[in-house]
C-alpha cells in the first residue's frame, strides 16, 4: 500500500502573470516584472518616445495586451493609453495578434490566440492556461493562451509519442569538430 498525499488545487493567478518585458517568464501574481526587467520596458518606451527605436522594433505582445485591458494602468512611469499610443505611432501594433514565442534562455513556450486575457490557472507544474475576457470583463471559459515553462522537458513525451505513432525519427545535425 502506498501513501499518497492529496494534490493541492490549482491556484488561479491574475492576468499579467507574465513578465511585461516580453521575456516569457512567469512572475509572482502581484508583480509585473521579474527582478530588474522593469528597466528593459522603461528603455523600450523611452526609445519609442524619443524616436530612436530600431527599424522593425515592436513592443512585447504581453505588454500591449496588458495595456489594452485598462487604459488607466501605469507601469514604469507610463500609463497604458500612452504605451498604446507610442506603439501605434510607430506602426507597431494595431490590434492583438496570435503569437507563438519560444524563449530558449528559460525554455518557456508562450502560445496565444490574440484574445484579451482575463485570468490564468496553473494546471500542472510550470503550465499556466489563460482564459479570454468577454465584453463586461466576465470570465469566458475559452482558452486564450498557454505558457509552458521548461517546455523542452515537459513536451518531450508528447513529441516522442507523435514521432513514434508516425514512424518518424528525429534528426539532429551536429557541426563537425574543428
Amino acid at each position: 500500500m502506498t501513501d499518497t498525499k492529496p494534490q493541492p488545487e490549482p491556484k488561479a493567478i491574475p492576468a499579467g502573470g507574465l513578465c511585461l518585458c516580453g521575456c516569457g517568464a512567469v512572475t509572482k501574481p502581484e508583480s509585473k516584472f521579474r527582478q530588474g526587467h522593469d528597466a528593459r520596458v522603461k528603455s523600450m518606451l523611452s526609445k519609442l518616445k524619443e524616436g530612436t527605436a530600431e527599424p522593425g522594433f515592436r513592443l512585447p505582445d504581453v505588454l500591449v495586451k496588458w495595456a489594452t485591458t485598462n487604459l488607466e494602468r501605469e507601469v514604469v512611469g507610463y500609463d497604458a493609453a500612452t504605451i498604446l499610443a507610442l506603439g501605434r505611432a510607430m506602426g507597431l501594433h494595431s490590434e492583438l495578434e496570435p503569437t507563438v514565442l519560444y524563449y530558449p534562455d528559460t525554455q518557456t513556450l508562450v502560445i496565444e490566440n490574440g484574445e484579451r486575457r482575463a485570468e490564468g490557472e496553473h494546471v500542472a507544474k510550470g503550465v499556466v492556461v489563460f482564459y479570454a475576457a468577454e465584453e463586461g470583463e466576465e470570465l469566458d471559459h475559452d482558452v486564450s493562451g498557454i505558457t509552458i515553462e521548461n517546455a523542452e522537458v515537459t513536451l518531450k513525451p508528447f513529441v516522442d509519442a507523435i514521432l513514434a505513432k508516425y514512424g518518424a525519427r528525429p534528426t539532429q545535425r551536429k557541426e563537425p569538430a574543428l
